[in-house]
Formats: C-alpha cells, structure tokens, sequence
C-alpha cells in the first residue's frame, strides 16, 4: 500500500490520523514503520517539515494514546530535534503580556522548551510550573487586502471538527 509514499506523503498521512484523533492502529502503524523504513534508507529526503510532523504523532501516540511509536530511538531524536529547531516568533503582545506578568510576579520567562515534549512555552514560571500562551488575533485570522480579516487555517479546520 504506501510503497509509492515520499516523505512528505508518509509523514502527512500519519500527522492526519493525529491530528483527527483517530487511533487506527493497523493503518497509522504501517505509515510509521514504512517512514521508518525511509528514514533508514534515506535520511536526507526528509524535510525538517515532516520531522517536525512525525514528532507531533509520535507525541499524541505516546502521551494521548497510551500507545507506541514504531520509529526508531535515533528517528525519534531526529524528529525532535528538527521540532526543537523550528521557528519560534515572539508577538508584540507576548513582550507585553511578559512585561505586565513580571511587574507583578519576578521569574517569567519566553520560550521555555518542556522537555517531555519538546513543546516551546511561551511564558513560564518554573518555580510554581505555571505556563502561559499567548495566542493573539494572528493565531486565528488574517488579513487580507483591503483591512478585511477572515479565519486562517488553523482555526477554520478546528471549527469545522
């Protein structure tokens, strides 16, 4: 069945089952060992994209699921650390949602990596394990020309299910 699969085929297929929540086991299981498989053959044809996405099944299998993830140790640290590298940006209102937590509590600090998961937090305060994201406007509408703003991606797939 996934003989014909590249990378990034594989690596959606399987961040597809994740991201609806469906545990298929015999289905979502040939998908990771057949991305195995690849990234034995062929590490280099995996884009950091879709090490990214494999580590984010692997996460949801693991922690969500109670399951396995049928990649390799030295696949899965590939995966993480293609997660760990990937863009962080820190909005204006995060500087100023710090800057106001600060005044009131010393020791927040952005971009916390958890080191579970690999996750960036965007604001946390170690000493009492709080964490705070600060998901703004941009996390779920855009602009389009014109000033008119409608749902990105994100939003509008989650509306939807």
């Amino acid at each position: 069945g996934l003989s014909g699969f590249n990378p990034q085929n594989l690596a959606n297929t399987a961040w597809a089952f994740a991201t609806a929540g469906v545990p298929h086991p015999s289905l979502l299981g040939c998908c990771m060992r057949s991305a195995s498989d690849s990234l034995s053959r062929s590490p280099t044809s995996w884009v950091a994209e879709a090490l990214r996405q494999l580590h984010q099944v692997h996460l949801w299998l693991t922690l969500e699921q109670k399951g396995q993830c049928d990649l390799q140790p030295s696949h899965l640290q590939m995966c993480r650390d293609a997660f760990e590298a990937g863009p962080v940006q820190v909005s204006r209102l995060q500087r100023a949602i710090t800057t106001t937590l600060s005044a009131f509590c010393l020791g927040f600090e952005e971009e916390v990596v958890d080191p579970q998961t690999g996750y960036s937090l965007d604001l946390a305060l170690r000493s009492s394990r709080v964490a705070v994201e600060v998901d703004g406007p941009s996390h779920f509408v855009r602009c389009i020309r014109e000033g008119r703003r409608v749902p990105n991606g994100l939003l509008h797939g989650r509306m939807a299910s």
